[in-house]
């Protein structure tokens, strides 16, 4: 991004780095709530697997939609993230996706955009999370809950990819929309095209 010899690489690094963590976070379900710590004094069983309720909506879910795998690559995720992404246009999530961007400039204040998406989140934590949990020592994949939780999870997952695109493409575009004479230039960031398998789509 544009800006003065202080804003080093490495302090673009980590904001950004922050800000992709904190805006994925935000999307899983268990991270807007404190009801039990966020799930984490729950104990569940996956799969034959004893661990926590935040553990499951952490991690275990997502790896049970991405073919049982253990853990994702450290260096890409597109095997499981093109087939989230390609259904994008289709609009074949569980919410409308236009729903999605309708609040994703970066000028507005938190409470205005980023605590709309925690209640979006906390939302799912009541209806589903533990309004769906079956009673203790059920396992949750022979149950079927996990599989009924693949579809949310898919959802918050993309659903935050698209809303960390967009907003990152407006705060760039704002940075980049001065023209010669330093002011700023008319329209600003139009920024509803997010990234598509094969290119882009419009929002």
């Amino acid at each position: 991004m544009k800006g003065g010899e202080e804003k080093t690489n490495e302090t673009c690094a980590m904001a950004l780095k922050w800000i992709t963590h904190f805006i994925g976070d935000i999307h899983q379900p268990l991270h807007a709530s404190g009801k039990a710590q966020g799930g984490n004094t729950i104990n569940v069983t996956f799969g034959g697997l004893d661990t926590e309720l935040h553990a499951v909506w952490d991690g275990y879910i997502i790896y049970l939609a991405a073919g049982g795998v253990h853990r994702f690559s450290n260096t890409t995720l597109a095997p499981y993230m093109s087939n989230l992404l390609s259904r994008i246009a289709d609009n074949d999530f569980l919410e409308p996706v236009e729903g999605w961007v309708r609040c994703v400039d970066p000028e507005k204040k938190v409470e205005e955009c980023v605590v709309g998406w925690a209640r979006e989140s906390n939302k799912w934590s009541c209806e589903f999370v533990y309004g769906e949990l079956p009673e203790q020592g059920t396992d949750l994949v022979e149950s079927g809950y996990a599989g009924r939780a693949v579809p949310i999870v898919e959802m918050q997952v993309v659903k935050a990819a698209v809303r960390l695109g967009v907003w990152l493409n407006a705060l760039v575009e704002r940075e980049f929309a001065e023209d010669e004479d330093g002011e700023e230039e008319e329209g600003g960031y139009g920024g509803q095209a997010v990234l598509e398998s094969g290119g882009l789509w419009e929002l």
